[in-house]
């Protein structure tokens, strides 16, 4: 375990990227303190912000953040009929989405379904890019509505 921990090249792997970083900022003129900086574990955030202000001791720094702090920071607000993470208010937007669909009639027994199925959706369209997102929906539908002609599968295919 002590040599691992020896070997460990951590800090000063960060302290390389908040200078690049930096320099990522300097070189677009973007303003440092509106700069977002996206880091993967929250456990790195005071790392990062330290050697932030070690490189660049006076002067603004960037705000940085991880995705689910970024989030719920309340910076994006779902529109009306977008997913919102919430089971109360996507399953109140898929039933709005299955009465305008025409599915009215079953929009309570598949608003639950359609939630479920777009929340195992949004990790994988999360990402790719927004410009590929129509051509793999396009591609999906045609592979998942084989076979789902049936009658007995029409609510199935619905959602």
């Amino acid at each position: 375990m002590s040599a691992i921990a020896q070997k460990h090249q951590g800090p000063h792997d960060l302290a390389a990227l908040v200078r690049m970083v930096r320099e990522l900022i300097l070189q677009r003129g973007a303003h440092a303190a509106r700069t977002v900086v996206l880091v993967p574990y929250v456990q790195l955030l005071p790392l990062v912000r330290r050697l932030w202000a070690n490189e660049v001791p006076s002067g603004f720094a960037p705000r940085f953040e991880t995705t689910m702090n970024w989030v719920r920071a309340g910076d994006f607000v779902p529109a009306a009929h977008d997913i919102a993470f919430d089971m109360g208010r996507d399953v109140l937007t898929a039933h709005a989405l299955l009465q305008r669909a025409g599915l009215g009639a079953h929009a309570d027994l598949l608003a639950g379904r359609l939630v479920e199925a777009a929340w195992q959706l949004a990790g994988p369209v999360a990402a790719m890019l927004p410009t590929q997102r129509a051509g793999w929906a396009q591609r999906l539908r045609q592979v998942i509505g084989a076979g789902m002609d049936s009658p007995a599968l029409a609510l199935e295919s619905a959602v």
